[in-house]
């Protein structure tokens, strides 16, 4: 889970990969093959 750690490290502290990732994917949503 390399990825989800980079964005982590990347959000402020009160911001959570998966709050990140639930609130981007509702805006916008990536299609995955």
């Amino acid at each position: 889970m390399t990825a989800l750690s980079s964005v982590d490290f990347c959000l402020p502290k009160h911001i959570t990969p998966e709050i990140f990732l639930r609130d981007y994917w509702q805006k916008k949503p990536l299609v995955i093959p």
